[in-house]
């Protein structure tokens, strides 16, 4: 694998990260309730 290539995985790998983030985030904030959120903040 050159070098270039190794660089396109990279990026592959970080935007999967990130959008895997985004879902868990958007996931607490929808389907956490009201009391519930009470405790974490």
């Amino acid at each position: 694998m050159n070098k270039s290539e190794l660089k396109h995985l990279e990026e592959k790998i970080a935007e999967e990260i990130s959008k895997t983030e985004a879902a868990i985030i958007h996931y607490k904030e929808t389907h956490l309730t009201h009391s519930s959120r009470k405790r974490y903040w």
